[in-house]
């Protein structure tokens, strides 16, 4: 099943051609053994700085359904709250009223891939995607992306699934500066 993301994200993610896919584990999350592929990088708009502190869910982060989002709402619930909390564990606030520092968003999908460079013959298997981008609430240029890649195993437990989408949730942003002394 190919996932479409909105043109914005899809133009983000395969620009450089080097970061094409990343994880959701909101559907369904991969088993213990799976690894986790973490990239970032940096746009050509506002630089994280000292005074960067609060942030805001862009526009286009509100809605909670369509492509780029899990098919159950309380994944993209679930996702959000994750989200927030490790933002916060770095020092950022979620602005209250006023203008925040930077707008940040996410999109998340799956695909089914092949993989030929097997031994035993050729296997099918599910590949998860997240990706998180920061946007200059001034312009709405990227300021930063990370994405996470994955394969995926529906048969995963669900309190495991949401172990692992907040483990890899913190991977991704762990790529972000901190706001706390000494981490």
């Amino acid at each position: 099943m190919n996932v479409r993301m909105p043109e914005r994200s899809r133009n983000v993610l395969t620009a450089g051609g080097s970061i094409a896919g990343l994880l959701l584990l909101a559907f369904a999350a991969t088993g213990c053994g799976e690894p986790m592929e973490v990239a970032s990088r940096w746009g050509p708009g506002l630089r994280f700085s000292e005074n960067t502190r609060t942030y805001a869910w862009a526009q286009g982060a509100l809605r909670t359904t369509g492509a780029g989002r899990p098919v159950n709402p309380k994944g993209d619930e679930l996702i959000r709250q994750l989200t927030e909390k490790h933002l916060a564990l770095k020092g950022y606030e979620k602005a209250g009223g006023g203008t925040a520092d930077f707008l940040i968003d996410y999109w998340a999908g799956k695909e089914v891939r092949g993989d030929s460079a097997r031994t035993d013959g050729y296997t099918q298997f599910t590949e998860g995607t997240l990706a998180f981008f920061a946007y200059n609430p001034a312009n709405s240029k990227e300021i930063w992306r990370g994405v996470l890649r994955t394969a995926m195993d529906s048969a995963t437990p669900p309190e495991r699934q949401v172990e692992r989408l907040d483990q890899a949730i913190k991977m991704i942003l762990d790529q972000v500066p901190s706001r706390q002394p000494g981490k």
